[in-house]
């Protein structure tokens, strides 16, 4: 479904890069309400089951501290380090006792709602009645169910993988489970949010950041292929994971943003209603990212429908990429950190994680100030820097990416734009 022109909804574009946007509300009632039937109805049918879900996962937890007779709920373990899964197990070591152990223990930790948290340690021990699902500071439902860092995508990559292996009636409930909240957490427009049920701020939107949408899409699109290890997935829900699939293909196609008519990239974060790009945390402006784009972009060349649509979005994004690298600088190594010396001599080519919607110049916003600096050793002279503020990942795909690209186009009979 085609959303309304960008000027009919107010826009979050100028967002302040700074702690505000952390706890700012973009699904507020009264942007729903400005629009209009069938999608203002859609939206509060959206918002009316994302409270619902909430609700019944607070009370749950709630009817467990009463039978355990504790006033609060014990914390979840926390993990430095999320469960990751990016590829399926083999067969012969999903059948081991230390497998089993590894999916009861992840089954025992998925929420209520059917996702599962980030940042907890849901593979060595089983959770406990009166346990949070979530070990996140905050209100005690930050990040509750999540598609941050990986997290639920893992979970069921590993889950689908035992089930097959095992047929596991359990692990079978749970990836069917974890599927249903992946429909349930999808806008109507096709994106997804990094928190489901909504947690507000940032988390409301269309999220690309750590490629949350990206991973997503990949596994519904897998999902949908019914190859291993989706084999024992039955025809209906491959079918609903293909139109969950196409439908977020095509947000991302309309998210891509247009500068002075011409199609660019895409940003970390875009505005669920408008989609504009939005900013998050204090070092994360309003922008297009080089990191993002570069992930979903792949995505798209390999695996994405050749429709004239994605074919466009592919040669536009690839164009701009071609024209906006960041040279002139000398990445060293240093005992303080990373710096990213002025060197015109330097052949060094990256990209900036962030740019100027409009400029197109790249961004260097203070993690622990919020402010703008002029370059990143600007910047990094007043913060901590603990997060990648450049990119080389376009660099293979306007070269070997691009001639598979092509090899690809030239099989399916379509000449190259």
């Amino acid at each position: 479904m085609r959303l309304l022109p960008l000027l009919s909804i107010p826009l979050l574009l100028s967002l302040p890069t700074s702690s505000q946007a952390d706890t700012l509300e973009i699904l507020t009632d009264s942007r729903i309400a400005a629009l209009p039937n069938p999608q203002r109805a859609a939206w509060e049918s959206y918002l009316s089951q994302s409270h619902c879900l909430a609700a019944a996962e607070r009370a749950q937890l709630a009817r467990e501290c009463l039978e355990a007779n504790r006033s609060s709920p014990l914390p979840a373990p926390r993990s430095k380090s999320d469960f990751r899964c990016e590829e399926p197990p083999s067969r012969a070591s999903l059948t081991s006792p230390a497998a089993r152990l590894t999916a009861h223990a992840l089954i025992s930790w998925q929420t209520p709602s059917g996702a599962w948290s980030k940042a907890v340690d849901c593979s060595s021990s089983p959770r406990h009645p009166a346990q949070h699902w979530t070990s996140q500071s905050g209100d005690g439902w930050h990040y509750c169910g999540t598609l941050d860092n990986r997290s639920t995508i893992s979970q069921l990559i590993f889950l689908a993988a035992f089930t097959e292996a095992t047929t596991d009636p359990e692990a079978r409930l749970a990836v069917t489970r974890g599927l249903s909240w992946l429909f349930s957490a999808q806008f109507p427009n096709g994106g997804f949010p990094q928190v489901f049920p909504l947690e507000s701020g940032y988390h409301e939107a269309i999220t690309l950041n750590d490629d949350a949408m990206t991973h997503t899409i990949a596994l519904l699109n897998d999902a949908a292929s019914g190859t291993s290890p989706w084999s024992w997935l039955d025809p209906a829900l491959r079918s609903q994971c293909a139109a969950s699939r196409d439908a977020a293909i095509r947000c991302l196609l309309d998210c891509q943003y247009r500068h002075l008519g011409q199609l660019t990239i895409w940003a970390a974060q875009h505005d669920p209603l408008s989609l504009a790009p939005i900013a998050a945390r204090r070092k994360e402006p309003a922008s297009l990212s080089g990191s993002e784009s570069s992930k979903w972009l792949k995505w798209l060349m390999r695996h994405g429908p050749l429709t004239p649509d994605s074919i466009a979005a592919v040669s536009a994004a690839l164009k701009w990429l071609a024209a906006h690298p960041v040279t002139g600088l000398r990445f060293h190594k240093a005992s303080d950190g990373t710096h990213f010396l002025p060197d015109p001599l330097s052949k060094e080519i990256r990209w900036a994680r962030f740019y100027d919607p409009s400029s197109a110049q790249p961004l260097f916003y203070g993690s622990e100030d919020g402010k703008s600096y002029p370059d990143f050793e600007s910047m990094r002279r007043h913060n901590r820097i603990g997060y990648d503020y450049f990119t080389d990942a376009p660099a293979q795909l306007l070269a070997s990416e691009h001639k598979r690209w092509l090899k690809r186009l030239a099989r399916a009979g379509i000449a190259a734009p």
